[in-house]
């Protein structure tokens, strides 16, 4: 009977995560595939060429700096079973943990971008 309710938990549980997930990755996606005519009526090939590399690096590092605390927030902040002021604490730390360290390997990513 226990095991049960656990799956019973878990299942509910898991069908706001995948919900929450879904509404957020797909509006992101359409935010940006509407802005594409937009950056492509005002920059020229080489400038929407440079805003593409940044976009691009930003997104590969983004995860890397803030561990992906992000999703990890929405996925327990959700669960009614865990302190949220607790869960947005350590995350904020991580996050500006990240953030910290990542500013001291700025100048190197300026002068790379630079060159």
């Amino acid at each position: 009977m226990n095991k049960r309710l656990i799956w019973n938990h878990i299942k509910k549980i898991s069908k706001k995560n995948v919900s929450v997930f879904a509404v957020g990755n797909l509006g992101s996606k359409i935010v940006s595939f509407l802005l594409v005519p937009l950056y492509t009526y005002y920059l020229s090939q080489g400038e929407y060429g440079a805003l593409d590399l940044v976009m691009t690096t930003v997104s590969m590092l983004l995860p890397i700096v803030s561990a992906s605390m992000f999703e990890a927030i929405i996925r327990f902040v959700v669960d009614k079973t865990f302190n949220k002021n607790e869960i947005i604490a350590n995350a904020l730390t991580i996050v500006l943990s990240g953030y910290f360290i990542l500013l001291l390997f700025f100048p190197i990513f300026l002068v790379i971008l630079i060159s």
